[in-house]
Parts: C-alpha cells; sequence; structure tokens
C-alpha cells in the first residue's frame, strides 16, 4: 500500500493457504440462515418425521381394531344373563379357592394331617362349598336330584384338575413358560370348562 509520502507501507497482507471462497449461493444461505438455526431447522423436520409416522402407525392400528370389532361379534347364546352367570360363577370360584387354602392349611399345619390327604380334604370342601353357593345363587336350581347333580358338578371339577395339570406341565415343560404364567393360563382355560360343562350339563 503506498502512503501520501510515497513509500510502502510496512503493513502486509496475508492470506490463508488452500482458501477456495465459497459461492454467491451459499454465501447467501449462510447469511439468512445461522449454523445453530440450520440445525434446528434440521431436527425439528426429523421430529416431524417421526411424529408423522407414528400418528400413521396409531391411526392403522385404530382401523385394525375398529376392524377386529365389527368381525368379533358375539354369538346369540352368549346373553345378558350367561355374563350374569359367569360373573358368579368366577365369585362363587374365587370363595372356594379361599376355602381350598383355608381347608388344607388347617389340616396340614395344625392338625399335622399329610399335605397330599390335606389337600384331598380342602379340594373335596371347596368342591361342596362351591356346589351349593352355585346351585342356591348362580344357577337357582331347584332340580329335586340333589345327589346327581353334585355328583356331576364333583366329576366336571375332578376333570378339570386333570385339565389344569396338563397344561401347567405343557406349558411350563414343554414350551418353557413361566411356571405361574402357566398356571394362570390354566385357571382360565379351567374356569371356562367348569362354567360351560355345569351350564350345559349339571344345571341344564
Amino acid at each position: 500500500m503506498i502512503t501520501k509520502s510515497g513509500r510502502l507501507s510496512k503493513k502486509r497482507f496475508t492470506c490463508k493457504r488452500n482458501y477456495r471462497p465459497s459461492s454467491p449461493l451459499k454465501q447467501k444461505n449462510n447469511k439468512l440462515q445461522p449454523p445453530k438455526q440450520r440445525e434446528l431447522t434440521s431436527s425439528k423436520t426429523t421430529i416431524l418425521l417421526h411424529q408423522k409416522s407414528f400418528y400413521q402407525q396409531l391411526t392403522e392400528l385404530l382401523k385394525f381394531a375398529i376392524h377386529l370389532q365389527k368381525m368379533a361379534s358375539l354369538p346369540e347364546f352368549i346373553t345378558r344373563e350367561l355374563v350374569l352367570k359367569f360373573l358368579k360363577f368366577g365369585m362363587v370360584g374365587f370363595s372356594g379357592l379361599v376355602v381350598d387354602f383355608g381347608i388344607t392349611w388347617l389340616f396340614k399345619e395344625k392338625i399335622k394331617i399329610e399335605r397330599f390327604i390335606a389337600n384331598a380334604i380342602g379340594f373335596s370342601v371347596a368342591a361342596t362349598s362351591n356346589y351349593f353357593l352355585n346351585r342356591i345363587w348362580t344357577y337357582e336350581s331347584h332340580n329335586p336330584k340333589v345327589m346327581v347333580e353334585f355328583t356331576q358338578f364333583f366329576i366336571i371339577a375332578m376333570m378339570g384338575l386333570v385339565i389344569n395339570t396338563i397344561i401347567i406341565w405343557l406349558l411350563d415343560r414343554k414350551f418353557s413358560f413361566n411356571f405361574y404364567l402357566a398356571k394362570l393360563i390354566a385357571i382360565g382355560v379351567v374356569t371356562l370348562w367348569n362354567f360351560m360343562a355345569n351350564t350345559y350339563i349339571t344345571f341344564a
């Protein structure tokens, strides 16, 4: 640079090596959108895409659920009266479970009877209480042949016990299910078995 006196100034210009000026379009974009703003815009776009995908999946799932609901119309034989009986039957079954455990504990721990005999006594007492509660409250049966009804009820209960044991053994040993999950599934299946068999055989 030449000064007013005509001498060269000591001040020198330096430039960086390999410097490539950016194109006018990039410079304009950089001026209009700072780096942080560009990152925020990119992240917002990604979030919106994910949200859109999630809402699409949720909508499809709801449509599928509505389709299943339309397909899974209840059979004609499932009436309000039958559902009410099933609820009563389940409550009686729960009371029988309490009786079973209570009697078994009493005979095993207090009277000191062998545990398998105590278990058989508990099961028998629970089955008997379940029969009378179901006869009086669930089904309101007036059949005079009480012993025939009771025998049928007890045989169905014994068959349910066998089914329970088989399901637990298969799920636990063959399919490696958790024991308590297998027991829960078995209880559900046996409850349905007992209810349907007693509804259409014992108290028909």
